[in-house]
């Protein structure tokens, strides 16, 4: 429900109820776009033609608001003004004609899966950084301003591990520059996400496929580049590749790439926002950075309207982000 059906009937229903008491004020345009977790970047989903061709609906604005992230925890409401962005790719490796059994051809050959098991080894460290020479350079580096705004966070990291039934994340244990909630929103990442084996029997049957490809996902900062950053991760996974010196074949294919966004928490958008959440809910709220990759929609938004845009989250922390 909060990604993302429960906030956009939120806000339908809020300017409804706005415009029945002569309150509204101003022309207010929905977008609703119901495409994100469909892994097609922007473009492939015809996202920024349908804003272009329609430009006329936002003639004049002044302010974008999107509500499709969380609070820190589910206490504490909170206006978001930075989300990293994202780079979905393909490692891809294929060898033999058919499928092997085995058992008859087992320690003949170099094994597809085999392979990349080697390259997905040397993407990241035993401690989760990632290993990939390249992937943290054009980091921001926090002013005095970032810095408090991210100590301010305080993320509870006992309730952090209880939620999530683990028993010490290295990461924001550590701390780091900018607080504990660095590492889900201020550095880089990388995860790997899910595996195809591309036998074509049951996986049951014990076989060596002819190929094997893994998905992995690369959430970025700013201010980095997602060109440099695709060249880096192609160079190194090709790097490895070539050093065990196989016969299969390797491909690198990059499915998605999304900017990261960071907004000006000076602007009247923000304190406009931050003075109605504390009418509302009592506290100011907090000034976050989500991990989430919805900043390409933000960024783009604010280029083709002209207008800043500000994350209103609606949802609470244990509300787990469309999982289930």
């Amino acid at each position: 429900v909060s990604d993302n059906k429960g906030p956009v009937l939120a806000s339908l229903f809020a300017a409804k109820e706005l415009h029945k008491k002569g309150q509204l004020g101003v022309d207010v345009v929905f977008v609703i776009e119901g495409e994100e977790e469909s892994g097609f970047s922007l473009h492939k989903r015809s996202f920024p033609n349908i804003i272009e061709d329609n430009k006329h609906w936002f003639k004049g604005c002044k302010a974008i608001v999107i509500s499709n992230n969380y609070w820190v925890d589910n206490e504490r409401p909170c206006l978001t003004y930075a989300m990293r962005g994202v780079i979905d790719l393909e490692l891809w490796v294929s060898g033999p004609r058919k499928d092997l059994h085995a058992g008859v051809d087992g320690g003949a050959i170099q094994e597809p899966l085999g392979d990349l098991t080697h390259i997905l080894a040397s993407l990241t460290h035993p401690d989760g950084r990632i290993a990939v020479p390249g992937m943290y350079d054009g980091v921001r580096e926090a002013d005095a301003a970032e810095s408090a705004r991210l100590d301010a966070v305080q993320l509870c990291v006992g309730d952090y591990k209880k939620a999530l039934d683990v028993s010490v994340p290295n990461a924001l244990e550590a701390g780091g520059g900018g607080g504990r909630d660095a590492a889900r929103a201020v550095v880089p990442a990388l995860a790997v996400c899910e595996r195809h084996r591309d036998n074509k029997h049951s996986a049951s049957v014990p076989e060596n496929p002819e190929s094997g490809r893994w998905a992995a996902s690369v959430h970025f900062v700013p201010d980095q580049s997602a060109a440099a950053l695709k060249d880096a991760l192609r160079r190194h996974a090709e790097s490895v590749f070539a050093s065990l010196g196989s016969s299969n074949r390797l491909t690198v294919s990059f499915k998605q790439v999304s900017n990261w966004w960071i907004g000006d928490t000076e602007g009247r958008i923000f304190k406009v926002a931050a003075q109605a959440v504390e009418d509302v809910w009592g506290p100011k709220p907090l000034l976050v950075r989500e991990g989430g990759s919805y900043g390409g929609i933000s960024s783009f938004l604010e280029g083709a309207l002209g207008a800043p845009a500000v994350h209103l989250p609606l949802g609470q922390a244990s509300d787990n982000a469309h999982l289930p």
